[in-house]
């Protein structure tokens, strides 16, 4: 596909049509330039065959002057100066090193090779930011679809992949991403709550804790409570008073209840009671063996 066409006739000792057939930008993210390589093709449309010696006279402006001392060619393709027979034509490129800022850059002919001139692109920095908001754009309206499908797993794939190409999107997609562990963390709840199965509150746990950490939810918050305190319900009610402790302990960092209060209190004071209970056991003990002790000394 030609993403731009410039048909211009270029005086020679032969004949040459050249027009320009797309460009590509590379860089890496540490260096200041990037290179532009520009895509041509020279088709001789003269009635003998030869080189288009041309392109000794062409160089590549920017509108940002300062930018233009700083533009370099950097090489060329292999069959540029190829002799091309007529009707006739050649593919090739030329690459230059440019300035990421370097605006409204034009390739150039010399007046003495004809003075011709086209636009080629706008700079680095603002074709990368367009096609990094055009694949952002993308992928999260794949994301979006994937989440109203109900595939929350894929649809976080999409849009972490969304903050690595444009970090500028990381608040927006950390609650798009918490949103998803949230609805797998539902999930898991309400199988919980159909089935009365304990084994689905640590899944609903994890996703709702990781959910958290991309986005400070409260109502996440209040059901991360919830379920904590449901196991500690579930551990007093099977005589597991520790376990029952830790877990309410647990549900208040979430949301604090005085509810949930009210049972850790009732546990310590059971804790205390039975521990009174015990000591007075063995110290009643201690006293009834102590006495036999004393009955079983000898006379004197």
């Amino acid at each position: 596909m030609l993403l731009f066409v410039l048909t211009k006739t270029v005086f020679s000792q032969a004949e040459f049509k050249i027009s320009i057939e797309g460009y590509e930008w590379s860089a890496s993210s540490s260096s200041l330039n990037a290179e532009l390589q520009i895509n041509i093709k020279i088709k001789n449309v003269g009635n003998k065959a030869g080189q288009c010696n041309d392109f000794e006279g062409i160089w590549l402006y920017s509108s940002s002057s300062i930018a233009n001392d700083k533009i370099t060619f950097k090489r060329n393709g292999t069959y540029l100066f190829k002799s091309i027979k007529p009707n006739d034509y050649i593919t090739s490129f030329l690459i230059f090193s440019v300035p990421k800022e370097a605006d409204d850059l034009e390739l150039r002919f010399t007046r003495e090779y004809g003075g011709a001139g086209k636009y080629i692109t706008g700079s680095y920095n603002k074709y990368f930011s367009q096609k990094t908001d055009s694949k952002v754009g993308t992928l999260k309206a794949e994301a979006d679809a994937l989440y109203a499908s109900k595939s929350y797993d894929k649809a976080i794939v999409k849009y972490i992949l969304c903050t690595k190409y444009d970090l500028a999107t990381k608040s927006d997609m950390d609650i798009n991403i918490a949103n998803c562990y949230t609805k797998i963390a539902d999930t898991y709840y309400d199988k919980f709550l159909i089935l009365n199965d304990f084994s689905y509150i640590n899944n609903a746990i994890d996703n709702y804790r990781v959910s958290l950490e991309y986005n400070k939810d409260t109502a996440v918050s209040i059901a991360m409570a919830s379920l904590y305190e449901r196991i500690g319900n579930n551990g007093f009610d099977n005589g597991k008073y520790q376990e029952a402790l830790t877990n309410y302990e647990k549900s208040l960092k979430y949301n604090d209840q005085q509810s949930v209060r009210d049972k850790i209190d009732l546990i310590k004071k059971f804790k205390v009671s039975r521990n009174t209970s015990k000591n007075l056991k063995k110290t009643e003990s201690n006293v009834k063996s102590g006495t036999k002790s004393v009955k079983a000394q000898p006379k004197k």
